[in-house]
């Protein structure tokens, strides 16, 4: 009978215990506030893909410079993920580096054994009704600049692959 006690009171004073962190660690929770979306400073929109896809990509992505002509092949701002091969449109939002004014958002494509700089331009983002010059993007901090669309063109890779198109990094 005094061992069934001892066990009662052992077991009364370890669930006590126990239920004092389990309490003590959920009120020391900062639990209001719930899943919020992280805030990211970028572009966003749709890259539409016109013509077929080469059988020798290596890569499709976006790039994103400051300056318009850049003032060399390093100087990008951003560089997305690998567009997904042999889609024909891709949603995206990209996130820069900072706020401000992005004055070159281009798609470029990437032959397989290619050198970094032969690196082509499928496409590049326009303003509305204006194909002369790169559309510039004013970014504000926290917030994603939608209807940055991009349409990209496998038919400036014809016919000779590897010699032909815009290189990625000089004034297309």
């Amino acid at each position: 009978m005094i061992i069934k006690i001892k066990k009662m009171v052992l077991w009364a004073v370890i669930s006590g215990i126990a239920a004092f962190f389990i309490m003590s660690s959920f009120f020391s929770c900062d639990y209001n506030h719930g899943l919020h979306p992280v805030p990211i400073t970028g572009i966003a929109g749709t890259i539409t893909f016109r013509g077929e896809w080469p059988a020798n990509t290596e890569f499709v992505r976006m790039v994103v410079y400051r300056d318009y002509p850049p003032p060399s092949l390093i100087a990008i701002s951003a560089i997305g993920e690998p567009i997904p091969l042999h889609v024909k449109k891709y949603d995206y939002v990209l996130e820069l580096p900072s706020a401000g004014t992005y004055r070159w958002i281009l798609v470029a494509w990437k032959a397989k054994n290619a050198l970094f700089t032969d690196i082509k331009t499928l496409g590049t983002y326009y303003e509305t009704g204006d194909s002369s010059q790169p559309g510039s993007v004013s970014v504000v901090t926290n917030r994603v600049t939608r209807g940055i669309d991009i349409v990209a063109d496998f038919g400036v890779l014809s016919p000779g692959l590897e010699n032909s198109g815009t290189s990625f990094g000089l004034k297309q």
